[in-house]
């Protein structure tokens, strides 16, 4: 025993039955290993043949059922049925509006020219889908009464035929005596170009002139809403393959701009022929080649995987979709293509080799086992004992120590580990001290610069909110003094004028520098009032009794009294209600308000001879009311800035009139205070529509 205490580690691990043992096991499992690849390899092939098989079937039944709704939402008869409803409900709109500007202007008494103007004025001005869509009319005689082409207006078509050869007014005009309404198909010019294009135009009577008025759609036009169909159809169908759930499809042009993507949304739009895979393989140009190449095949690339970031390596199938030379594509990811039933077969097949392979190698592994179990407990009993011992050290059992007297390594080792022990815990007596001191410290720093830092915080914070009050009441000095600087000058001008010369003056003249002084007395009143107002809100004093109210006759008195200074400005206010009540839940005084100020300022900046249009009606939530007039418009910075206190805007009021910059400022308060809503919509040049609305109870 002691010559086999002094041995090395190395020679004691070194036995013959060992190697033996371990070159028969490992160059057996090498053999096997390599069968099971190979056949596992040829399996996987088999899977990807058949999945590629299923995939391509796939993509073509989806090519079929996208052909077929092509060709027949194609044809003239089902284009108009899908837009009958829409053109319908334009010219019924039109008409409506027709006969409500026409029965006000005969109860008025305005003459047949005016009537005939106004009515001309009115079709021209609707317009729909972005401006593209217009209403026309023309007479039985072919007399073209209102068209948005000013070289169309006016003229005679009864003999005029289209690109065809058509009479297409006549036919309207046959539609229109023998149907009364109905549809029309012709070639004319798209507006702003020169190109004939197939037009379906739907044509119903304006009875009090006898008039045909009508709209219509592109046919080019309507293959836009086809080709949503037929993308949103593509994109919406899933389908399950192996082990990848939820496959998509996605669909590219001609040009490798993604139409649509299931699987990555965000790249519809984008132009995806420059994508690199990591391979640096630019695989949409690959997918439009073979597209192209023979309309249909297979491509291998790497791409993400929805939902995350790890890139797996895909094999896809394109087959391209003639009628809007797009190509249509899926595929599946080649880690996910279910080889889990192979894989299982094959563990089966190598778990009958092992077997016989323990069989015939049992004696020599029994016998290794035997010797490697009494060498290894031999060997690695010290070794364990030194273990424990270094997980006790490790817990701060600095006094442990391993008994072993041997000279091999093994002792060398645990002497130096018993080593180890003793000067650890002499350093650790030394370092636990130094230790609760320099937590001592920690702390008071820690205590200390957490009140510096809450100190400086509050220090920061009460000078942004002085240098902010501060600001806000320079300004508020500033436009206040400014505003009734000139209505005091006024005044003041005025009265002395009057007291040195009274007795000069006639009383004509006198009358009228007192009038000037009453104007900018009450411009000191509104301004004081709109100030006093911005204070009320801005402190919360508001106060307000909100009850059920009928919003109507406040709106059509409002409108009543600014008929006279619209008149000034040769406006016309148009009113239009649902002739019942309008009830929401508000507080009547402030809603007086809140319109008076969106009526007058529609007064204020609408061009002189324009309109202006009060509308309101009952909706679920409660009344909804429109304010539209026909002014300069607002800019997309100045709408920004309009609801805000003090704003100066770019137009400007078309009469010369006063303005505070406070009336939109105090309408938003007071319309949010009722738990209302109000915003504006405007391009420049286009006017401006004023939208307010009121919640029908106090929920």
């Amino acid at each position: 025993m002691h010559f086999f205490n002094n041995l090395s580690v190395n020679t004691k691990l070194t036995t013959l039955v060992i190697l033996i043992l371990i070159g028969f096991l490992l160059s057996t499992t090498a053999g096997l290993y390599h069968q099971i690849t190979i056949e596992l390899e040829q399996q996987k092939l088999a899977i990807l043949e058949h999945q590629k098989a299923d995939i391509a079937e796939k993509t073509r039944l989806l090519h079929q059922l996208a052909t077929r709704i092509y060709q027949e939402d194609s044809k003239l008869e089902n284009v108009e049925k899908r837009f009958q409803e829409k053109l319908q409900t334009v010219i019924d709109t039109t008409l409506s509006l027709l006969n409500s500007r026409y029965s006000h202007l005969t109860q008025t008494g305005a003459a047949e020219g005016e009537i005939v103007k106004e009515l001309q004025d009115v079709i021209k001005s609707v317009r729909y889908d972005d401006g593209g869509g217009y209403v026309f009319a023309i007479t039985v005689d072919g007399n073209v009464i209102a068209h948005p082409d000013s070289d169309t207006q006016g003229r005679n078509l009864f003999d005029s035929i289209d690109a065809k050869g058509k009479h297409f007014v006549q036919e309207m005009v046959e539609v229109f005596k023998h149907q009364g309404q109905g549809f029309v198909h012709y070639y004319w010019n798209k507006p702003d170009t020169t190109i004939a294009q197939l037009k379906i135009s739907y044509l119903t009577s304006f009875q009090p002139y006898q008039w045909i008025v009508g709209t219509g759609i592109y046919v080019e036009d309507s293959k836009i809403a086809l080709q949503q169909k037929i993308a949103d159809l593509i994109a919406s169908y899933r389908y399950d393959i192996g082990e990848t759930k939820n496959n998509y499809f996605f669909i590219l042009d001609a040009q490798g701009v993604t139409v649509r993507n299931a699987g990555f949304p965000e790249l519809k739009g984008v132009d995806s022929s420059s994508f690199q895979d990591p391979q640096g393989k630019f695989f949409v140009r690959e997918l439009l080649k073979v597209a192209n190449k023979s309309g249909r095949g297979f491509v291998e690339y790497q791409w993400p995987k929805p939902g995350g970031t790890q890139v797996g390596n895909k094999i896809s199938y394109v087959q391209w979709f003639e009628p809007f030379d797009w190509i249509i594509a899926t595929g599946i990811y080649l880690d996910e293509i279910g080889i889990e039933e192979a894989t299982a077969q094959l563990h089966h097949q190598a778990h009958r080799h092992f077997q016989t392979l323990l069989k015939s190698g049992l004696l020599f592994f029994g016998i290794g086992i035997v010797l490697s179990l009494l060498l290894v407990r031999w060997i690695t009993k010290p070794l364990l004992q030194a273990k424990i011992a270094a997980e006790e050290i490790g817990q701060g059992h600095f006094a442990t120590q391993v008994p072993y007297h041997s000279k091999d390594e093994v002792g060398q080792l645990i002497g130096s580990l018993n080593q180890m022990a003793n000067q650890l815990q002499a350093s650790f007596a030394k370092l636990d001290f130094q230790k609760r001191e320099l937590e001592e410290l920690n702390r008071l720093k820690d205590v200390f610069l957490n009140e510096l830092e809450e100190k400086q915080q509050a220090l920061q914070e009460t000078n942004c909110h002085l240098i902010r009050l501060n600001q806000e009441k320079n300004e508020f000095l500033g436009i206040a003094a400014h505003d009734l600087k000139n209505p005091l000058q006024a005044i003041q001008g005025s009265a002395e004028l009057i007291e040195k010369c009274f007795d000069d003056f006639p009383k004509e003249e006198v009358i009228e520098f007192a009038r000037m002084i009453s104007i900018s007395s009450q411009r000191m009143f509104e301004l004081i009032t709109m100030l006093l107002d911005v204070n009320a809100i801005e402190s919360g004093n508001i106060k307000l009794s909100l009850r059920t109210v009928n919003i109507l006759p406040i709106l059509q008195r409002i409108v009543n009294e600014y008929q006279d200074r619209a008149k000034l400005k040769n406006i016309s206010v148009h009113f239009v209600s649902p002739g019942k009540e309008c009830m929401a839940w508000v507080d009547e005084n402030t809603v007086c308000q809140v319109l008076d100020n969106l009526v007058s300022n529609a007064v204020k900046y609408c061009l002189r001879g324009k309109n202006i249009w009060v509308r309101i009606n009952q909706i679920e939530k409660g009344v909804h009311c429109e304010i539209q007039d026909e002014g300069p418009g607002l800019s997309s910075v100045d709408q920004q800035k309009l609801f805000g206190k003090f704003t100066r805007l770019t137009p400007r009021p078309t009469g010369g009139e006063h303005s505070t910059g406070l009336g939109l400022f105090i309408v938003k308060k007071l319309v949010e205070a009722m738990r209302g809503k109000v915003w504006c919509e405007s391009e420049v040049e286009k006017g401006a529509m004023f939208v307010v609305e009121f919640f029908v109870d106090s929920g």
